[in-house]
């Protein structure tokens, strides 16, 4: 199982299990960000199945959101973890709250960052966004079809970015863009298991605290999204990013991880 499925841990203290967005991404653009967690918790950092460095499935037709939080569960298992706090972003929130579900015995908190609990709010393009008409073009380009290749995918990935406001520090942006393995297979699978998604009505059931983290500006999974969650969760805490999109660990990082590592500490 940890050879199917690539990961790294860094620090000590109580573990985090840390699931990346995309799909079709890796876990590399949570780093360094996320390296600091390593002074206060044993952080693991690993790759979805077929997704960057881990190895695809036999058949795209098993992978699942269910399957992909057992599979974090099985690594858990593997690597003796219980119980771990789990953090998810963007479309990994998806995956950890399918794990929080699933696996509730097991968790001892939940981290989500920029992520939703169904698609009731879709995205809204971002009133200056004409401002990047080719960023724009391709965030159309994302869900008008199967990307073709792995550079494909990588290409229009790399060109949307900029809506999601990733930082203003373009060397760190192009850092993580060269150091990503991008997988189109992942990316396009990923979009057949967004029908029908929504677990918000079942967050009732997960009585482990929560950490809930937004940008105010983030168009894909803002405010609405989160303020969803909250008002189901038992045991919720909601903090804003108020200069941040959809990626406020990279533009504001030493906020984001004194907010982490004062619920973490608090647990």
């Amino acid at each position: 199982m940890t050879d199917a499925i690539y990961h790294e841990a860094i620090g000590q203290g109580p573990p985090i299990l840390t699931m990346h967005g995309g799909l079709g991404l890796d876990h590399q653009y949570l780093r360094p960000a996320l390296d600091g967690w390593a002074e206060f918790s044993q952080v693991v950092f690993y790759d979805h199945r077929g997704n960057g460095r881990s190895e695809p499935p036999a058949s795209w037709a098993e992978v699942s959101m269910d399957s992909m939080a057992d599979d974090a569960a099985r690594l858990q298992s593997a690597l003796g973890l219980d119980p771990a706090i789990v953090f998810g972003h963007s479309y990994g929130g998806f995956i950890a709250l399918h794990y929080a579900l699933r696996h509730r015995s097991r968790l001892k908190g939940l981290i989500l960052a920029s992520t939703a609990a169904n698609l009731s709010h879709p995205p809204r393009i971002p009133d200056d966004a004409d401002a990047d008409a080719d960023a724009v073009a391709a965030f159309g380009e994302l869900f008008s079809g199967p990307m073709k290749s792995d550079e494909k995918w990588a290409e229009t990935w790399r060109r949307v970015l900029p809506l999601y406001r990733p930082g203003s520090d373009p060397d760190a942006v192009s850092d993580i863009h060269a150091r990503t393995r991008y997988r189109c297979a992942a990316y396009n699978h990923s979009a057949s298991l967004l029908a029908g998604y929504d677990v918000l009505a079942q967050l009732g059931q997960i009585d482990a605290p929560v950490l809930l983290l937004g940008g105010r500006h983030d168009f894909l999974t803002g405010p609405p999204s989160l303020q969803d969650m909250h008002s189901m969760l038992p045991d919720s805490t909601l903090v804003f990013f108020e200069d941040s999109g959809h990626f406020p660990f990279l533009t504001e990082p030493e906020r984001f991880g004194a907010v982490v590592e004062e619920w973490v500490r608090g647990l």
